[in-house]
C-alpha cells in the first residue's frame, strides 16, 4: 500500500497522518496488512513483504521485532486495508 493507495475520509485521522510522515521522510515503519494468505509485513514504502503470517497476531509480534531493531513503529491495518492502530516500538 502506497500514500496514493489511500482516500481518508477524516484528513485530521492520526494514523494517516502517521504513515503520510513515515513516507516523506523514508522511516522504516513497518506495516501490517491484508493479504491472500493472511496477513503481511512488510516496510511502509516496499513492494516487498518480509513475512506472510496466517494469524494477525503473529503477524503484529513479528512486526515488532522487526520494528525494535530498526526504532521505529508499527502501523495496522484491518481487513478492508485502513489504517486501524499505530504502535511505538521504539527502543527506549
Amino acid at each position: 500500500m502506497t500514500k496514493k493507495d489511500l482516500h481518508p475520509k477524516n484528513p485530521n485521522n492520526q494514523y494517516l497522518k502517521a504513515y503520510s510522515d513515515a513516507v516523506k521522510q523514508g522511516q522504516k515503519i513497518q506495516q501490517v496488512i491484508p493479504h491472500s494468505n493472511g496477513w503481511a509485513v512488510k516496510k511502509v514504502s516496499s513492494d516487498k513483504a518480509s513475512g506472510v503470517f496466517k494469524n494477525k497476531d503473529l503477524a503484529i509480534s513479528r512486526a515488532c521485532k522487526i520494528a525494535k531493531n530498526q526504532r521505529s513503529d508499527v502501523l495496522i491495518h484491518n481487513k478492508s486495508g485502513k489504517i486501524s492502530k499505530r504502535i511505538p516500538c521504539r527502543v527506549r
